[in-house]
């Protein structure tokens, strides 16, 4: 059963608050945050819906991982990511665990830099 989580869940209303503090122009991080848009709103809700245990509301680390799936979804590019696949199948899902359900391509770090040479 997937609960309903968007937009009212305190998952959702904790990554609005991260990604309304969005860095000044001029510092280290600009440039890095993508704009919460409707395709990328309706690929977040794809990957929840599909991944149910991919966040864990407990746990402030993970939060953020059904968007780092959907928007690779979303445009089409690779997730690149240190975690490896669940254990066992009644664990929490995984990054790896969630692209490889919904056909994302994934890679580990290794793998990523072999592949850029």
């Amino acid at each position: 059963m997937v609960t309903r989580w968007w937009p009212t869940s305190p998952l959702f209303r904790s990554m609005a608050r991260r990604l309304r503090r969005r860095p000044r122009s001029g510092s280290a991080k600009a440039g890095v945050f993508v704009p919460l848009d409707d395709g990328l709103q309706a690929e977040v809700a794809v990957v929840m819906a599909a991944c149910p245990d991919l966040a864990d509301e407990e746990n402030d680390r993970s939060v953020s991982d059904p968007f780092v799936v959907a928007l690779a979804k979303h445009t089409n590019g690779t997730v690149v990511t240190g975690e490896k696949p669940r254990k066992s199948p009644n664990g929490r899902r995984k990054i790896p665990d969630a692209c490889a359900e919904l056909h994302v391509p994934c890679l580990n770090w290794f793998d990523f830099l072999t592949e850029i040479g």
